[in-house]
C-alpha cells in the first residue's frame, strides 16, 4: 500500500513493500539511487520529519497517517518478516537503506 507518492507536492514515496518493511523509495536523504526501509510506522514517521526538518515536501497528514495505523500495521509487517506479531524484536538494524533479506548490489 501507498502512503504517498512522489509528485508536485511530495518529494517521497513511502509504501508498504511485500517483505514486511515501510519503504521511503529513492530517498533523498541519502543517495536517491537507494531506499530507506524502516521496521516500524514510529520509524518511518521520524524519517519523514528528517525529510521536514531538510526542507523536502512531505504532504500534510501523511506522518499522522502512517503514525495512526502503526498498532495494526507494524503487526501485519512482523508477520510477514517471519516474526510474531507481538514481538517488536528483529535483527534489522533500524534506519538501514537495505532489508536484510535482501543482497545489496551496487548500481
Amino acid at each position: 500500500m501507498s502512503y504517498v507518492r512522489f509528485s508536485t507536492d511530495s518529494d517521497v514515496y513511502v509504501f508498504d513493500d511485500l517483505g514486511g518493511y515501510l519503504c521511503c523509495c529513492g530517498c533523498q536523504l541519502s543517495d536517491p539511487r537507494t531506499s530507506y526501509y524502516a521496521e516500524t510506522a514510529a520509524e518511518m514517521a521520524d524519517h519523514l520529519r528528517e525529510h521536514e526538518a531538510a526542507g523536502h515536501m512531505v504532504p500534510a497528514g501523511v506522518i499522522d497517517r502512517i503514525a495512526s495505523t502503526a498498532d495494526k500495521d507494524d503487526a501485519r509487517r512482523r508477520r510477514r518478516r517471519g516474526q510474531p506479531a507481538v514481538t517488536p524484536e528483529c535483527s534489522h538494524t533500524p534506519g538501514s537503506t537495505s532489508r536484510p533479506d535482501r543482497e545489496v548490489r551496487d548500481a
